[in-house]
């Protein structure tokens, strides 16, 4: 197997034990894709432990990370843009731009954000939403607005306002020409948005997305449908769904709804059950992946 295969069959293993919680695997296979390379994994990890508490009420004890290390972050966040990884641009201007990390330095967050425009320029102007979204981001974290301006307006059309509109124009002409993926961006860009923020139009491209044939689209729209709803029952039957259709994620929501009562009255076997089903699927990927990777 030559340099470039394994490192991306790592990759691999890494993304999916992430997604399973399952770091201590993830970060052994990340690792050794790093060190052949890889600017994807690198990211990755910068990703596990800048984000190492956001899933902690989903996680059992032996799955969480024990230890975060904000050296760790940048580290790997470093490395990544160093190699040329545009989604580690933004990651590292922001730990620059932290007034309160080691590493604040705003000359080199200009540095990274403009790279990020640059670099994500060329695919924007082609059409690609995400890139624009990238662009949008990079501006909307910097001041650039306050110099560089669409058409000149002060005080209104920042270049961030005007990419985002681009990205939020392309994915509407998508999703009314039916691609259901654009239909989930766009329905999150409605929720979250601020101009364009809508909820009632969020949820009704959401549920338009999940009546796709594809369930990883389904179960995108499900997930986000499940955090959008106010109604407590609502938001059980989305994840139910979600985990119906074999989504980790949305078995350890369940899983954590029926052991503390939050969302659906407490039901310890039904816990209990959800939490087992998870495990398999944790089980079933184990098995697939190298035993020096395992220990």
């Amino acid at each position: 197997m030559d340099k470039q295969t394994k490192s991306q069959k790592l990759y691999d293993l890494g993304l999916r034990a992430t997604e399973l919680y399952l770091h201590d695997v993830a970060i052994k296979c990340l690792t050794e894709a790093a060190n052949l390379g890889n600017a994807d994994a690198m990211y990755l990890l910068g990703t596990i432990y800048e984000n190492a508490m956001c899933e902690y009420n989903l996680q059992k004890e032996s799955e969480q990370l024990k230890f975060v290390d904000d050296e760790q972050i940048f580290r790997w966040y470093k490395r990544a843009a160093d190699k040329g990884c545009k989604k580690a641009f933004i990651e590292l201007a922001l730990i620059y731009l932290d007034e309160d990390n080691l590493e604040y330095n705003k000359r080199a967050a200009t540095k990274w954000l403009k790279m990020a425009i640059s670099w994500n320029q060329p695919a924007a102007e082609k059409g690609d939403p995400y890139a624009m979204l990238a662009i949008a981001n990079a501006y909307g974290q910097y001041n650039f607005n306050r110099t560089l301006r669409y058409g000149g307006v002060l005080g209104k059309d920042s270049l961030a306002d005007k990419w985002f509109n681009f990205a939020f124009a392309t994915f509407k002409r998508r999703a009314n020409d039916g691609d259901a993926d654009a239909m989930v961006e766009l329905g999150m860009m409605l929720y979250y948005g601020g101009m364009t923020k809508n909820v009632a139009e969020s949820i009704r491209w959401l549920k338009k997305a999940a009546e796709s044939g594809d369930d990883e689209i389904k179960i995108r729209a499900y997930s986000k449908l499940a955090h959008i709803v106010t109604s407590n029952d609502d938001a059980v039957s989305y994840c139910k769904k979600a985990a119906e259709l074999g989504d980790f994620t949305s078995m350890r929501q369940l899983w954590y709804f029926y052991k503390t009562g939050t969302k659906a009255k407490k039901n310890l076997a039904e816990a209990d059950r959800w939490l087992k089903k998870s495990e398999e699927i944790q089980a079933a990927f184990l098995e697939t992946v190298p035993e020096d990777f395992r220990e």
